[in-house]
């Protein structure tokens, strides 16, 4: 009897020696691979009335498009728990965890501090002078009605500061670069059409990217055109230069300005502007993309969105930053 157990346990042990060098993983790993954006083809179908998607983009609130229409950052009161009562997605489509946002003091900060702080720290983390919270924050009464501030509202996501977010994935085209094309008498008509005289368009600074803005499956033709910069980034202004920036567009040949800004001649630094950050997405799902860009003034300045409207370029979101 006592030889048939120990028959039985030999049997399992080898049994179990077999299973253990069977399962044993291999010790070559596959590499993650790295992750790309979207590419795919922009809906041309509107979102139900009932969709109410909003928009980050370099951190700082841009507003959202909700039942047809258009609400901007820096027109309208949005509140704590309205803003952060769903998951956002960066511009993979991934999940965000977390959000982190600004209740000290200094711009945009919220009225009554330390009572904002006192509703808001049953609902996540106070750090300093940051709050954090998961996504989707489960804030209710007085701290879910908190206004967001109008100016200079920021948030990070998961510890980063992503240049788009939104509470639903969203896809664009790609955008990729270009040599600027377009020669010095398209420039000068095209800007002197919006009232900017630049006597020389040869020394602006140029930018293009090609993007099926319109979503036809054709690419179009964007150019951004403005002043040049020095080492330390200043404007390089010739006497009697604009200070400006123009976005032109180039599609089936003809070109239009999307939009611009223009000042006259100046001295003063304080005065000056000048666009970067440019991106393109598709905000309101009618299968033309807006674009984004961000227009950084002397100690400050705002990410804004203009969207093609019956036929016409205007815009509609605008988040304000500064110092």
């Amino acid at each position: 009897m006592k030889r048939k157990a120990y028959s039985m346990s030999l049997a399992c042990a080898l049994l179990l020696f077999l299973t253990a060098c069977q399962a044993s993983p291999s010790t070559e790993v596959t590499p993650t691979p790295e992750p790309v954006p979207s590419s795919t083809p922009i809906s041309s179908e509107p979102p139900a009335d009932d969709d109410d998607t909003r928009y980050f983009f370099g951190g700082t609130f841009l507003g959202s498009w909700s039942n047809g229409q258009w609400f901007s950052a820096d027109e309208n009161s949005f509140t704590v728990g309205e803003l952060f009562n769903q998951t956002y997605y960066d511009v993979w489509g991934d999940p965000l965890g977390t959000a982190r946002f600004y209740v000290g003091e200094g711009p945009g900060e919220f009225p009554n501090l330390k009572r904002t702080a006192e509703l808001l720290e049953p609902f996540g983390i106070l750090e300093g002078d940051d709050f954090i919270m998961r996504l989707p924050g489960q804030l209710t009464g007085e701290a879910a009605a908190l206004t967001v501030p109008n100016y200079s509202f920021t948030a990070i996501f998961d510890g980063q500061n992503h240049i788009f977010t939104s509470n639903v994935p969203l896809t664009r085209p790609s955008m990729q670069w270009a040599d600027p094309v377009l020669s010095a008498e398209e420039i000068a008509q095209a800007l002197e059409s919006v009232n900017i005289h630049y006597k020389d368009p040869i020394r602006a600074d140029r930018t293009a990217w090609l993007c099926d803005i319109d979503g036809d499956s054709q690419d179009e033709y964007l150019e951004l055109v403005q002043l040049p910069r020095d080492e330390n980034y200043y404007a390089i202004l010739a006497p009697g230069d604009p200070i400006f920036y123009a976005f032109l567009l180039r599609d089936d040949e003809q070109i239009s300005v999307v939009t611009s800004r223009f000042f006259p001649y100046t001295d003063d630094l304080t005065a000056q502007f000048h666009a970067s950050d440019v991106d393109i997405w598709d905000l309101d799902g009618d299968g033309i993309c807006e674009i984004i860009f961000c227009d950084g003034e002397w100690e400050g300045g705002s990410y804004k969105a203009f969207s093609r409207i019956d036929g016409t370029w205007a815009q509609v979101l605008c988040g304000i930053f500064g110092t």
